[in-house]
């Protein structure tokens, strides 16, 4: 091949990591899994690069995780197209340069490989990466925020759980700032996933639309709507080994997390709510925080069969909201709609796509022991619930339960346009075994 090519980023690898890895970094630079990786992955891709695309190597950049070590932010490679030593190989035979190609394309995957085997080996487990969030928060507070965030592991106020607008105990975002309030904000994506914290993060937003939408008086509404308006409480000493807990918890949102002898023993209820649900701003830019859970729920409805209709529509009238609000433990009644085990191939691989909208919010960790026990349990006997119209906009309800989880999505208020749904734990919320 003849001529001069000028190839510049020709390899980034941050979309191929984040697929792979699911977005939770690369193993530090200073440890000796992250240089076995950094070398494994460069070797490959600098020979791929030169036998295979006829370039030179100028150099390689290999760019760290970000500071909450949450986003491989990749690997470039930036070339230049002069005849390589390597086009020698050409010159021997086409069967040699061949083989180099296979050769190449198998160094290659060593080397990715060595970053997924490198990456298993430095992900910080859920529960030790929520201890340490919460010291660098408790060590962050003044004397009286501390005492408002503290409560005895026991205190009944760790089961007082709702999404709704009230007075809460605990310390207000909103009271924070410089490295506390960056302490706090680490401790809170400590309990989720880079998409759980992003989806927070727009729940939490939503209260300044809903300043701007309602009226009243400014300074009214500003204390009813405000963003800072979320709180964080503690239960217990944060600990290595012994028995704590914590909860994030304001409008349309509450996050509530067990810990015991190092393990994440509950991390439910898990509530998320949006109001708006949509906020339309013409076409193409619309926000729809939970839309995803709806649209994905509705497509198994509708490839229902008639058959499978009268089973899994159990009423035309979508009930008004969620069963249990509030209530320390999710409602156990049994399972009613259509099972996993009858569904079409396509219903199936719907369900098990909405099943991961809500498990994808979790630590990799906490959403693999979901995962884990609710197929332990058995996916065929999954069942969904339709209540209320098929189609968007119109109020409906929808149920997924199987024998260890219970999930529920309500979207009847304001014109179906205001959205609560949870995930709760069907042998027990707040690591409390239900008897």
């Amino acid at each position: 091949m003849g001529g001069r090519r000028n190839f510049r980023n020709l390899l980034d690898f941050r979309t191929a990591s984040g697929i792979l890895c699911g977005n939770r970094g690369w193993p530090a630079m200073g440890s000796v899994a992250g240089l076995i990786v950094r070398a494994g992955v460069v070797l490959a891709v600098v020979v791929w690069a030169v036998v295979v695309l006829d370039v030179v190597v100028l150099d390689v950049v290999v760019l760290d995780v970000g500071p909450d070590r949450d986003e491989a932010r990749g690997l470039v490679v930036r070339c230049d197209g002069v005849v390589p030593p390597f086009r020698l190989l050409q010159g021997v035979s086409e069967m040699t340069r061949s083989l180099s190609k296979w050769l190449a394309a198998g160094l290659v995957l060593v080397g990715m490989v060595a970053l997924l085997r490198g990456q298993a080996e430095n992900q910080v487990p859920a529960a030790q990466g929520m201890f340490q969030a919460a010291e660098k928060f408790t060590k962050s507070l003044a004397p009286a925020q501390l005492e408002k965030a503290s409560f005895k592991y026991d205190d009944a106020e760790r089961l007082n759980w709702h999404f709704i607008p009230r007075e809460r105990k605990g310390l207000p975002i909103r009271e924070l700032e410089g490295n506390a309030l960056k302490a706090a904000h680490e401790f809170i994506s400590s309990g989720l996933s880079k998409a759980g914290y992003e989806q927070t993060l727009s729940i939490m937003s939503l209260e300044e639309v809903l300043y701007l939408l309602e009226g009243g008086e400014r300074a009214e509404r500003r204390e009813r709507r405000n963003p800072g308006k979320y709180y964080l409480s503690i239960f217990g000493t944060p600990s290595a080994k012994g028995a704590w807990g914590w909860r994030l918890e304001g409008h349309h949102l509450s996050l509530n997390f067990t810990l015991n002898n190092g393990e994440v023993v509950g991390s439910t209820p898990e509530f998320y709510g949006t109001n708006p649900a949509l906020i339309g701003a013409g076409p193409e830019r619309e926000i729809r925080v939970l839309g995803a859970e709806e649209d994905i729920a509705r497509q198994v409805l509708k490839l229902a069969t008639p058959e499978q209709l009268k089973v899994i529509l159990i009423d035309t009238k979508a009930p008004d909201d969620l069963r249990g609000a509030n209530a320390p433990q999710a409602d156990r009644t049994p399972a009613v709609g259509l099972a996993a085990g009858q569904m079409s191939a396509d219903q199936k691989k719907l369900l098990n796509t909405l099943l991961e909208e809500y498990l994808k919010n979790m630590p990799a960790d906490v959403a693999a022991k979901r995962r884990d026990r609710l197929m332990k349990a058995g996916f065929d006997t999954i069942q969904f619930a339709w209540w209320g119209e098929p189609d968007r906009n119109q109020r409906h309800y929808y149920r997924v339960q199987g024998p260890t989880f219970l999930i529920e999505y309500n979207n009847t208020q304001n014109n179906a346009n205001h959205v609560h749904s949870y995930w709760r734990d069907l042998d027990g919320d707040f690591g409390i075994p239900v008897k």
